[in-house]
């Protein structure tokens, strides 16, 4: 049976929830991926973990050993893609905002420290 499209579906949905931080989605992570599509068994999650919290950079990069584990070499790419991916794409669309809303206001209080009084 083909995994990808879990995979796609789970880490995708995990990205989301990593925004306060990868311990935040942990539980989530261990229900989809041990209980849910048995992709790991706990003690392999916690082991894949523990070496990502040990490892310089980010510690979610453990969830590319999930994808690899589920899907082979293409689950790893399609995992690290699903993962940070989305949070990628929001926060692009929060930066773009956000600086057009400081240039609008910064107009805004430009004009009107210009006008006479």
């Amino acid at each position: 049976m083909n995994q990808i499209p879990a995979l796609i579906r789970v880490f995708a949905y995990l990205s989301i929830l990593t925004v306060g931080g990868g311990m935040a989605a942990f539980p989530e992570m261990e229900e989809l991926t041990v209980k849910v599509h048995h992709w790991l068994e706990f003690h392999q999650l916690i082991h894949l973990y523990s070496v990502g919290q040990l490892a310089p950079g980010p510690n979610m990069m453990m969830i590319v050993a999930i994808g690899d584990w589920a899907g082979g070499i293409l689950g790893a790419v399609v995992v690290l893609i699903a993962f940070f991916g989305p949070t990628a794409l929001l926060a692009l669309i929060i930066g773009r905002l956000w600086n057009r809303l400081h240039a609008q206001v910064r107009g805004r209080a430009v004009a009107q420290s210009s006008t006479p009084r």
